[in-house]
This record gives C-alpha cells, sequence and structure tokens, in this order.
C-alpha cells in the first residue's frame, strides 16, 4: 500500500490512540485478519466488551466494504466507530469506559457479575 499524506494522518491519530491506551493499561490489537479487507483497524479490549475503531484522514469516508463489515459487527452487537483524530477517539474510549463501568456496576447489583477491575 502507498503511503500518501493521508495514510500518514490516519496512522498518527491511531499511533497516538494506541500510545495514550498503552499509558493507561488498556489492552489493544491491530486488526489484520489474512485474506480479509475491510475490518476495523484496532480492537481495544474494555470491560464486557471490546471497542473497534476505524481509523479514517480527515474527510475520507470509510469504503463500501468498511461499511458492510461495520453493519455486521453493529448487528452482533459490537461498538464500532469511525474517527478522524487522536482527541476523538480517545474521548471516545473514555466514554465507552465509563459505559461499560456502570453496565458493570448494575449487573453486580443484581448478582450477575463483579465490580472487580
Amino acid at each position: 500500500m502507498k503511503l500518501t499524506l493521508g495514510r500518514l494522518r490516519e496512522s498518527g491519530a491511531e499511533n497516538k490512540t494506541c500510545l495514550w491506551c498503552d499509558a493507561r493499561g488498556i489492552v489493544h490489537f491491530k486488526l489484520t485478519p489474512k485474506g480479509q479487507a475491510g475490518w476495523n483497524d484496532r480492537m481495544f479490549l474494555l470491560p464486557l466488551r471490546p471497542l473497534l475503531i476505524e481509523f479514517k484522514s480527515p474527510g475520507e469516508p470509510p469504503r463500501k466494504l468498511q461499511v458492510y463489515r461495520h453493519e455486521i459487527l453493529i448487528g452482533l452487537s459490537y461498538d464500532v466507530q469511525v474517527h478522524e483524530e487522536e482527541d476523538d477517539a480517545v474521548w471516545a474510549i473514555q466514554e465507552a469506559i465509563k459505559v461499560r463501568e456502570r453496565e458493570l456496576r448494575v449487573l453486580a447489583s443484581v448478582g450477575l457479575g463483579s465490580t472487580r477491575r
């Protein structure tokens, strides 16, 4: 794949987001399934379920295959997001953690889970 200015911006936001996560102990993986294009760039392992993020260059929409893959994942109740900027991706991760922690507290209150981390 040819690395263009847009791809550099995209990878920059992805790398900075990953560094932010590394500093906080948030586990994440680059998704590169062999022979399977169109899946999200990163999976962030958060309480209860992962957050899947596709990083795009500013103004660049997801490709048709990516939209199709996102629809599959959303249909399976996964949290799928597209971000252009590191700040937006970090904010989304922080918000997802807050939501999942609230969900864990509710589950624990009815005896269906643990509030341990």
